[in-house]
């Protein structure tokens, strides 16, 4: 295909521009249509390797990766020697995001060494995973820069599962990512050193761990031991932690003693645990949370969250393998909380009715009742986000009507407020706006009347997908 000079399809802007919207496919055959387009494109084939789908890449000979592997950004389930040894080439020295599941064989050690020295400088994201114990040797000082290096690592997600280190070896580690922000670490066993070095990290915010690997506890045991990893990260705020194995019992209190001591800042808290460990660990452990993010909730759970009422400000229940967000299930309480009775819908209002600072709630997976809702007003006053689903709601044209009754309402009262010169008391004009725009008693007026209450809602869903509310 031949263009003129001056086309517009030859302008490296436009072009460049275009090709961040198309697929890896799409870029491969644009890619060959002129050498203008090959140069722009190319940045886009390139990107990314995932061998997991491009399993072909390991036949792509050396010197298209020595012309090309400069535009390599992301490597994904690099597993076996041959992924690293197409990759061994001078060129791919750029990586942004690597992801490594260790092999045994001595060569893939030294090629995965090489190929992290490499790339040094330039890794924010790495994943490192044994595939069993026969596969957990790995060869962390590549991450580090040399002596008299102008830049130091610049790894700020860091992911580690079963790959066993001493207290020590552990310090080092986070000593060789002075910006790490992220640390995901699972089934790591930090053996003991007699004179343990428990260094701080002070960078690092988010913490993503099972709750064995938190507390350093010993489920065999009725207490904690002494090798909780919290006592690395004094300005951590964000917790995301689960179990491997139920527990059969907790000790709560330790587990308290130890969050305040070494976390004095953690306010926001992920639980992917049954309601009974949930509602002791919102009760005993934590205090004064501003997120606090559940996989189900029961009404045990409920009163445990009022416990940081005075604090809260985002509260979600959310099992994200469930897929709320594109399918029409109502939650169902697992086999393990068979015991708890079905919650009702008055306990469900508790939430908005009391947390005062509330300013984004995420329930998609349950139902509420706009007869509850309108029976005691909600407190949540700041409310920005709101995610729920409205019995007698369920229908795309209902809930397009409700979006469409809130956006009219919003932009009315917006040109009445621009007329009106002389001061009126407070809420005068949003009441006569709203008998006008939102007059009648239908579910689809009465859910819009209760959302046009909160003057900062941003985006709602209400069963089919995210909007926008802004006029």
């Amino acid at each position: 295909m031949r263009f003129a000079k001056d086309h517009p399809l030859l302008m490296p802007g436009i072009v460049l521009h275009i090709s961040g919207f198309v697929s890896h496919k799409d870029a491969i055959s644009c890619a060959r249509v002129c050498k203008a387009w090959n140069d722009l494109f190319s940045s886009v084939v390139w990107h990314s390797i995932d061998f997991k789908s491009q399993k072909a890449f390991i036949n792509v000979d050396s010197t298209a990766v020595r012309k090309y592997g400069h535009h390599i950004r992301v490597i994904k389930d690099v597993c076996k020697v041959s992924h690293l040894q197409a990759l061994h080439n001078p060129s791919v020295c750029r990586l942004s995001t690597l992801s490594i599941l260790l092999s045994p064989e001595v060569s893939f050690q030294v090629y995965c060494g090489d190929l992290l020295r490499r790339n040094a400088a330039t890794i924010t994201n790495l994943d490192i995973r044994a595939q069993d114990q026969s596969s957990t040797a790995f060869p962390f000082d590549a991450i580090s820069l040399p002596p008299g290096s102008q830049t130091t690592s610049q790894i700020s997600v860091l992911e580690i599962h079963g790959l066993p280190m001493t207290r020590d070896g552990f310090s080092t580690l986070l000593k060789m990512c002075p910006v790490l922000k992220t640390l995901h670490i699972a089934k790591t066993t930090l053996f003991f050193s007699p004179y343990p070095d428990y260094y701080q990290h002070t960078g690092l915010v988010e913490l993503k761990a099972p709750l064995e690997q938190v507390f350093g506890l010993n489920l065999n045991s009725t207490s904690s031991t002494d090798l909780s990893i919290l006592v690395h990260f004094p300005q951590l705020r964000t917790l995301h932690t689960w179990y491997l194995e139920a527990p059969p019992s907790l000790p709560f209190g330790d587990m308290k003693t130890k969050v305040v001591q070494c976390c004095p800042l953690l306010k926001e808290l992920t639980l992917a645990t049954n309601v009974v460990v949930t509602t002791s660990l919102l009760t005993q452990t934590f205090r004064s949370l501003s997120r606090i993010t559940v996989k189900k909730i029961s009404s045990s759970v409920i009163m445990a969250i009022l416990a940081h009422q005075g604090t809260l400000q985002d509260i979600t229940c959310f099992d994200r393998n469930k897929g709320y967000f594109e399918q029409d299930d109502i939650l169902v309480l697992d086999d393990d909380d068979e015991d708890e009775r079905p919650l009702s819908g008055w306990e469900l209002q508790l939430i908005p009715q009391t947390c005062s600072r509330l300013n984004k709630m995420i329930l998609p997976c349950y139902d509420m009742d706009m007869d509850e809702i309108e029976a005691t007003p909600w407190a949540c006053t700041e409310l920005e986000a709101l995610y729920i689903r409205i019995r007698d709601l369920h229908a795309d044209e209902k809930i397009d009507r409700v979006v469409y009754l809130l956006k009219s309402y919003r932009s009315t009262r917006k040109r009445v407020e621009s007329l009106v010169r002389t001061p009126l008391p407070p809420g005068v004009i949003s009441n006569e706006v709203m008998k006008v725009v939102i007059p009648g008693d239908s579910i689809e007026e009465r859910v819009a009347r209760h959302l046009a209450r909160f003057e900062k809602l941003q985006t709602v869903w209400l069963g089919n997908k995210i909007r926008n509310t802004k006029p």
